[in-house]
C-alpha cells in the first residue's frame, strides 16, 4: 500500500525521460495506454511546433506565414497543454478505476460497488475520447504544415502527421474497449457516435498519410532518375 500511495503523488511529467519509460515497462496499470497516447499526442505536437518555426524562418514561405503562425499559436496554447494535462488525468483516473473494482471484487454482490465501479470506468473513457479529439486535429494541422511548411522538415511533419494518427488510434483502441462495459443509456450511445465518427477521420488521416509519404517517394525517385541521366 505505501508503494501505492508513492505512485500517486508523482507527477509523470516531471519525470526524467529514462524514469517515465521504466514505469511505462514497469506492468503496473499507472501510467497506462490512456495516458501513453496523450504522451505520443505531445510529441506530434512538439514536431509540428518544430517544422513552422523552421518555415516560418525562410521567406520563401511567406505566403503561409499567416496561416503558420495561427496554427501554431493555437497548440502552444490550447493542444499541448491539455494533452500533457491528460497524461496525468488519465493515470489518476484509471487508478481510481482500478481501486474501485479491487473494492467490487472484494464485496461481490454489492450494486452499489459495482456502479461505482462504473462510473469511475466512464470518467476514465472521456479522456481517451478527448485524446482523440485532439490527435484528430493535430493530425490535420500537421498534414497542412507537411503540404505548405518547410520542405526539407517533411521528416519532422512526417513523424508529426504518423504520431497523432498512432495517438488517436490509441485512444480509440481504449475506448472501445471500455464501451463494452456498458450496455445501455445516452451517456455509451453518444460516446460510442463520437468514437466512430473519430475512427472514420482517423482512417481518413491514415490514407492522406500514405498519399504523402508515396509522392515523396516519387519525387525521390524521380531526382535520382534525373541524377542518372546527368
Amino acid at each position: 500500500m505505501p508503494v501505492e500511495t508513492e505512485v500517486k503523488q508523482i507527477e509523470l511529467l516531471a519525470l526524467t525521460t529514462g524514469d517515465l519509460l521504466e514505469r511505462f515497462g514497469s506492468g503496473g496499470h499507472k501510467p497506462g495506454s490512456g495516458s501513453g497516447a496523450a504522451l505520443v499526442g505531445v510529441l506530434s505536437a512538439k514536431f509540428i511546433i518544430t517544422v513552422i518555426s523552421l518555415t516560418l524562418e525562410r521567406e520563401a514561405y511567406q505566403a503561409a506565414w499567416a496561416e503558420l503562425q495561427f496554427l501554431r499559436d493555437r497548440i502552444i496554447k490550447a493542444h499541448e497543454p491539455r494533452l500533457k494535462e491528460l497524461v496525468q488525468l488519465d493515470a489518476d483516473q484509471f487508478d481510481r478505476v482500478v481501486r474501485a473494482r479491487q473494492t467490487r471484487d472484494a464485496k461481490p454482490g454489492e450494486r452499489r460497488l459495482r456502479d461505482t465501479a462504473l462510473e469511475e470506468l466512464r470518467i476514465a473513457t472521456d479522456f481517451p475520447i478527448e485524446i482523440a479529439e485532439i490527435s484528430v486535429e493535430l493530425g490535420r494541422i500537421a498534414s497542412r504544415v507537411f503540404d505548405v511548411g518547410f520542405k526539407s522538415a517533411r521528416g519532422d511533419s512526417g513523424l508529426a502527421i504518423s504520431a497523432a494518427i498512432s495517438a488517436a488510434s490509441s485512444a480509440l483502441f481504449i475506448t472501445f474497449l471500455n464501451l463494452k462495459s456498458f450496455r445501455s443509456g445516452d451517456w455509451a450511445v453518444i460516446t460510442k457516435l463520437k468514437a466512430d465518427n473519430l475512427l472514420r477521420e482517423v482512417l481518413d488521416l491514415q490514407s492522406e498519410q500514405f498519399r504523402r509519404v508515396t509522392r515523396l517517394q516519387v519525387e525521390t525517385s524521380e531526382a535520382n532518375q534525373l541524377e542518372l541521366q546527368l
